[in-house]
C-alpha cells in the first residue's frame, strides 16, 4: 500500500511593496519548529520577516528556483549555529567518515569553519535531517 505524502499548512506572505536587491527571490521556505511544520510562500525578506517575528525557535530551507535550477538555504533560528549538506564529491569531507552525513554545529563564525571554546562546542551528525522539530536542537 502506497503510503499518502504529508500535507504541511501553506502560508502565503504577500508582497509588501517594497523594492530592492536583497530579499526579492521568491521563495518556498520548508518551517520546522516546536509548534509544527509548516510551508510558507512568499518573497525572501517578508518570508524571513514573518518567522523571526512568529516562531522563536526553527530551522528553515529556503528553497530558491531560477530558469530550471535551484538552491537551498538552510538557517537555525541562532546565528551561530550551521548546517554542511552531505557532499559525497568533495575530496575533503571525502576523507572523513561524515561526508555522506548532515551535520549541524555551532560554530564562532556562522557560514565559516571557526573554533568554540569547549565549553560552548556542539556538533550534531545525522544520516538523514529529520523532518520535524527535535528536543536535541534545544541545547544549541
Amino acid at each position: 500500500m502506497k503510503k499518502e505524502p504529508v500535507k504541511y499548512p501553506v502560508i502565503e506572505i504577500p508582497a509588501d511593496g517594497k523594492s530592492g536587491m536583497w530579499g526579492g527571490a521568491y521563495t518556498t521556505a520548508f518551517l520546522y519548529s516546536p509548534k509544527g511544520n509548516f510551508v510558507i510562500k512568499g518573497y525572501m525578506r517578508e518570508v524571513e520577516e514573518y518567522i523571526k517575528k512568529n516562531y522563536t525557535k526553527y530551522f528553515v530551507n529556503f528553497c530558491l528556483w531560477n530558469e530550471g535550477s535551484h538552491r537551498d538555504i538552510w538557517q537555525f533560528y541562532k546565528k551561530d549555529v550551521m548546517f554542511h549538506s552531505p557532499d559525497p564529491k568533495s575530496s575533503y569531507r571525502r576523507r572523513s567518515n561524515t561526508h555522506n552525513k548532515w551535520i549541524v554545529k555551532r560554530t564562532k563564525y556562522p557560514y565559516r569553519e571557526g573554533e568554540m571554546p569547549d565549553d560552548n562546542k556542539l556538533e550534531m551528525v545525522f544520516k538523514r535531517l529529520p523532518k520535524r522539530w527535535i528536543p536535541d536542537f534545544d541545547k544549541f
